[in-house]
């Protein structure tokens, strides 16, 4: 994810990056994919409930960082004004929907290919409509 959030581009395309990039570590880290995305139902004991923890503050970290870029787009008047905390949860909350597709074991299964090409299409769209409309054509 660093990759995403570290290039000289503009927020937005630090986005659609991190989509990329997140993609790329469900692909590259099935299993670590998984307990981010969907942690295990908590346990009762000390160690499953310090797990869980640690598991939603690495999240948190990566979700402030595209708060960051979002809050930054908006700053800069290129992003339409929103709550940025709200949004990035949205953000992240959409990948995870579509990048389970790949484990499904039914017909609505994604390979990786479809879903680079889901990811994108989703994140053009997405993008095009978190842009104010005078940025558009920038």
């Amino acid at each position: 994810m660093d990759r995403a959030y570290t290039a000289p581009v503009s927020p937005v395309e630090q986005l659609q990056a991190a989509a990329a990039e997140y993609l790329k570590f469900y692909l590259d880290y099935p299993d670590y994919f998984r307990l981010l995305a969907f942690p295990p139902e908590q346990a009762r004991n000390a160690a499953s409930v310090e797990m869980n923890a640690q598991i939603a503050r690495r999240v948190d970290e990566q979700n402030e960082r595209m708060v960051n870029a979002l809050r930054t787009g908006m700053d800069a008047g290129l992003i339409r004004p929103a709550d940025p905390r709200e949004l990035a949860t949205a953000l992240w909350a959409s990948w995870n929907g579509m990048i389970s597709l790949g484990w499904r074991n039914d017909s609505l299964r994604r390979d990786p290919e479809s879903l680079r090409k889901l990811i994108e299409l989703a994140t053009g769209v997405i993008s095009a409509g978190l842009l104010l409309p005078e940025t558009r054509a920038r």
